[in-house]
């Protein structure tokens, strides 16, 4: 375990590796803001313990564990205020995660220009074909309202767009999207995934059309039906000081919730 004063002695690394030049940002990155906004956080986390109490998470994991997972995030250019990654804490290690938003982020910064999330309902008149070079293309897809229905849902596709100008689509049937679902802690089986299925569905989708471009320097991205490094065992829960309790997910299982409308 750490104290705050070793925590706040990799901090002041960090600030000096940016200062230094140590790591590559983009032109519209803010890495000393990022940096500033995620220690905050940090510095607001509790965990649940075993005795039902909630206690702070920096006094509890190594500072190395919390230098690595800021230094991955700057690496890879994204904010934790954005909602585009994560910190889990797992025994005294604390864990880095590139969360729903932070994929799409990252996508686009490898090669992905636009992606889109559509449902495919019982009744839709839905086609699509594998062309010469093997990509996947749309050829019709006729729906009406009255088709609107989450007890209708067959599947979900993403439609891609390239910077190169390429187009396609990605296709998952329900039964591939529950599957992924069924990685996450939850198996598909929260509030959001009943409530808001549609969006749910549409979030798996544009996970896994995602994923190709998405090259993380942090953390190896989600597997298609794997555990990954955030995925595996049983989480602790987290709350935050504004009391809303943060549970580990899986990004193509839809389960970076209640925030599945933030943009």
């Amino acid at each position: 375990m750490a104290n705050l004063d070793l925590i706040q002695n990799k901090f002041d690394q960090l600030l000096n590796a940016i200062e230094e030049g140590k790591i590559n940002f983009s032109k519209n990155y803010n890495p000393i803001g990022a940096l500033e906004s995620a220690y905050t956080q940090l510095l607001n986390l509790k965990f649940k313990h075993t005795d039902d109490n909630f206690y702070n998470t920096l006094e509890y994991i190594t500072a190395d564990s919390f230098y690595n997972c800021l230094y991955k995030m700057l690496v890879d250019n994204l904010y934790a205020e954005k909602k585009h990654c994560s910190f889990i804490k797992r025994g005294e290690i604390l864990n880095y995660q590139v969360d729903y938003n932070g994929t799409i982020e990252l996508a686009k910064k490898g090669g992905l220009k636009e992606v889109f999330g559509h449902i495919v309902y019982k009744n839709d008149e839905f086609e699509y074909e594998v062309n010469d070079l093997g990509l996947t293309k749309l050829v019709k897809h006729k729906t009406n309202l009255l088709n609107i229905d989450f007890n209708n849902i067959i599947g979900a596709y993403a439609s891609v767009i390239l910077h190169d100008g390429t187009q396609y689509i990605e296709v998952m049937s329900m039964a591939q999207i529950m599957q992924a679902w069924g990685q996450g802690p939850s198996k598909g089986k929260s509030k959001a995934h009943s409530d808001f299925k549609d969006q749910m569905c549409k979030k798996t989708i544009i996970s896994r059309a995602c994923k190709p471009y998405a090259r993380s320097g942090g953390v190896d991205l989600i597997e298609e039906y794997k555990e990954s490094d955030f995925e595996i065992g049983v989480k602790n829960e987290i709350e935050e000081n504004t009391a809303k309790t943060k549970v580990d997910f899986n990004p193509e299982a839809g389960e970076d919730l209640p925030d599945w409308m933030s943009e």
